[in-house]
């Protein structure tokens, strides 16, 4: 029987390949669509101050030079406290993130877009967005080893205010003008799709041994 997980990681990755077909294809409507959705998200961004500033957080903690050390830290806590599985889970999700955002842009090429009073200015290719892919593969897994490690109330808090952050780095996106909105979608399909694969493998291997501890306890 196929694990529901991997189910949905391959749908996760042919809606993120089709809109990369899409982008690579010039499709008209998506085009269209990205154009005038994020000159909309835009143009409220510059009118908002305060949108921008709440954007630009999103930004910096989802910048490479910022989350990797954060990344870092938080497997070193995982490993001290001997919790090696959900290392191993949060390494697995994030290089492996890292590694198809960075094969996906140069793949596709996909200028970022321009505007004329821009809020700043990013390097680098938009398909897909690698924040977005972050936000997923690190912040929303964060959100999920909180909330299986810490107990009670806290460990709910916690762990859905880091998924819901992580989930909100996308549209970030759009607000700072970095972006299409297809580069975000295609983001969070992506990292949804990884996220769900290593969470399939995990939980797999996790049933396996529990099933030979069982066996071993029953021979005993």
């Amino acid at each position: 029987m196929i694990p529901p997980f991997l189910v949905w990681a391959v749908l996760c990755f042919v809606g993120a390949v089709s809109l990369a077909y899409a982008v690579v294809s010039d499709w008209e409507s998506l085009l269209d669509s990205d154009e005038s959705i994020g000159q909309s998200v835009f143009s409220f961004a510059r009118e908002h101050a305060i949108a921008a500033d709440l954007a630009w957080i999103w930004h910096v903690l989802g910048t490479p030079k910022v989350l990797l050390p954060i990344v870092i830290v938080v497997v070193v806590a995982l490993l001290i406290l001997r919790h090696w599985g959900f290392a191993t889970y949060l390494i697995a999700t994030s290089v492996g993130g890292v590694l198809i955002a960075e094969v996906v842009k140069h793949s596709v090429e996909r200028a970022r877009p321009v505007y004329s009073d821009p809020l700043f200015t990013e390097s680098g290719f938009s398909f897909p967005s690698g924040h977005s892919m972050a936000g997923i593969y690190a912040w929303v897994v964060f959100g999920i080893i909180a909330i299986y490690l810490l107990r009670g109330w806290l460990g709910v808090a916690l762990g859905w205010a880091l998924i819901v952050f992580g989930i909100l780095m996308g549209p970030s996106r759009i607000l700072l003008g970095v972006h299409w909105t297809s580069d975000v979608v295609a983001g969070w399909l992506f990292a949804m799709g990884w996220v769900l694969i290593v969470t399939s493998a995990a939980i797999w291997l996790s049933t396996r041994r529990q099933a030979k501890r069982l066996a071993v306890n029953a021979d005993v």
